[in-house]
C-alpha cells in the first residue's frame, strides 16, 4: 500500500515539476513576445491550433514581422501547457440541484482561458471539436471582451472553412474569405 503511494505521490511530484518547467518557458516566451509588440495595438494576434496542438492559422497585426517558427513554439508551448494543466489538477464535478426528484452532475475540464503578464493578455477559446482559437491582445483588453471576439472567429471559422468542400479537417486554413473577414473583426 505504501509503495504504491509513494509511486502515484512520485508521479504527481514528476508532473507537478514538469508542469513548473513548462510555466518558466511560457514566461520567457511570454518576455520576448512582449518586447516585440507594439503598446499602441489593442489585437497583437491570434493564432488557430488544431486539436493535435499544430499551428493551423495566424494573423500577425503587429507592424513588427514575427517569424513563423516563434508563432509555432507559442502555440505548441500553450497546447503543452493546457494539456499537462488539464491531467495534472484534479477533476472538478459540480452538482447542481434543480428540484428533489433531479440532480444534474457534470465534470468539466481543467482548461487554460488565460494568461496574462504585464506586456500581453491571451484568451483561449475552446471548440468542442479541440480547435483552440487564441487571441493575444494588449493586458488593458478585458477576457470577455476578447472571448466575444474569440467566439466570432469561430463563427466566422465555422460558416467559411468547416463548410468548405475543399477544407481537410486539421490542415493549414488557406481560405480566402476567411483570411479576409478575421482581418476585418481584428483591424
Amino acid at each position: 500500500m505504501n509503495f504504491k503511494l509513494s509511486n502515484l505521490l512520485k508521479k504527481y511530484l514528476i508532473l507537478f515539476v514538469n508542469l513548473i518547467i513548462l510555466v518558466k518557458r511560457i514566461l520567457l516566451v511570454s518576455l520576448a513576445l512582449a518586447n516585440m509588440i507594439i503598446k499602441e495595438k489593442q489585437n497583437f494576434f491570434l493564432l488557430v491550433i488544431n486539436s493535435h496542438g499544430s499551428l493551423i492559422f495566424h494573423k500577425n497585426l503587429l507592424r513588427k514581422e514575427m517569424r513563423i517558427d516563434d508563432l509555432v513554439n507559442a502555440s505548441s508551448m500553450f497546447y503543452s501547457f493546457n494539456a499537462l494543466s488539464n491531467s495534472t489538477l484534479p477533476e472538478h464535478v459540480l452538482n447542481v440541484q434543480k428540484d428533489q426528484n433531479f440532480q444534474f452532475q457534470y465534470q468539466t475540464e481543467n482548461r487554460v482561458d488565460t494568461v496574462v503578464s504585464e506586456g500581453f493578455r491571451l484568451s483561449c477559446y475552446h471548440a468542442v471539436t479541440g480547435l483552440k482559437f487564441v487571441l493575444v491582445t494588449a493586458p488593458s483588453n478585458a477576457h470577455e471582451e476578447n472571448l466575444n471576439i474569440l467566439r466570432q472567429v469561430y463563427k466566422i471559422y465555422s460558416d467559411h472553412v468547416s463548410k468548405d468542400p475543399n477544407y481537410l479537417i486539421d490542415q493549414p486554413i488557406k481560405n480566402k474569405q476567411f483570411d479576409k473577414e478575421i482581418s476585418e473583426l481584428l483591424e
